[in-house]
């Protein structure tokens, strides 16, 4: 099962990387897009879904579209840029998991893999019709604090996993273009 959400960790540092390079209660929340008039829309014809994204922010995809970065502006004062992914995970070797069992094993992961891993919030919400989770936390990375969200879904074998990373400071600036992307992601 470790291997399982290896890549639900990794995915959280790789827009960082990728960049450089070039106790809660569970409520229900439904967002909504409100403003689509400064959005572009990303297509990922593989896994079938299309989604929006703030126009000004850059798109970065890897080969087969398994990791999409939505790149946003740089937070100069921590030298760390806003960023959005959207991580698809086979489960072909777990298929049946439930959103539940998912839940609870990102959970194990995150306090195993980040320093300073403190969950924020965990709360229940809707994507593309489907069950999903978010997941508001808090780490260390370096000497660098960050914030993020996290909402995912099961569907087909596949989770699907779209994190939002920012520092405190910021964070709440942008969580809305978090929010457009996720609340707008439909499936053909």
């Amino acid at each position: 099962m470790k291997k399982l959400l290896f890549f639900c960790i990794v995915f959280t540092c790789i827009p960082v990387l990728f960049l450089s390079i070039s106790g809660c209660g569970q409520t229900q929340s439904t967002p909504s897009v409100t403003d689509t008039t400064n959005s572009k829309i990303y297509e990922n014809e593989y896994f079938g879904y299309s989604c929006l994204y703030p126009a000004d922010w850059e798109l970065q995809a890897n080969p087969g579209g398994m990791l999409i970065l939505f790149a946003g502006p740089m937070d100069t004062d921590n030298a760390f840029r806003i960023n959005v992914n959207i991580f698809v995970e086979e489960l072909t070797e777990y298929a049946g998991i439930s959103l539940d069992d998912y839940t609870e094993i990102s959970e194990v992961q995150f306090h195993e893999s980040l320093d300073d891993y403190q969950r924020l919030a965990l709360d229940n919400t809707i994507i593309s019709g489907m069950a999903a989770r978010l997941v508001t936390y808090s780490f260390a990375m370096d000497t660098l604090e960050i914030k993020g969200a996290q909402a995912f879904f099961i569907r087909d074998n596949n989770a699907y996993i779209i994190t939002y990373s920012a520092t405190p400071e910021t964070y709440g600036e942008y969580y809305p273009e978090f929010e457009l992307i996720f609340a707008s992601l439909v499936f053909k």
